[in-house]
């Protein structure tokens, strides 16, 4: 995979979902470590396929990451959150998305076509 198509996916990343490049990595998940989801998805397709092409809109997201918006916003999704799993719980809830990581978005990129993690 080139380093040119990773660190671009990582820009992108970085626009969508407002954390900086420095603290992602090849392997940060869109749901699990990113928390992206609903209009931030969506974003993050279109920017992906200006740049490279349709066939973004091909995979299945759907199995990575939320396409809708969640129900509660900020600051109620985050007091929601924390009296479901505990305040001090230390985790966050389980996640039922498959990871979909950054690095693999770049070599499927880099290979033009959609193959499985």
């Amino acid at each position: 995979m080139s380093d040119g198509k990773l660190d671009r996916v990582m820009e992108i990343a970085e626009l969508c979902c407002g954390i900086e490049v420095a603290k992602l990595s090849p392997n940060s998940a869109l749901d699990q470590d990113m928390h992206l989801y609903g209009v931030g998805v969506w974003d993050f397709e279109a920017e992906l396929a200006s740049l490279f092409g349709g066939f973004v809109y091909e995979w299945p997201w759907h199995r990575f990451t939320e396409g809708s918006e969640k129900t509660f916003g900020w600051p109620f999704s985050n007091i929601y959150n924390r009296l479901k799993w505990g305040y001090w719980s230390g985790y966050w809830p389980s996640h039922k998305f498959e990871r979909l990581e950054l690095g693999h978005i770049a070599a499927v990129i880099e290979k033009g076509e959609w193959f499985e993690p």
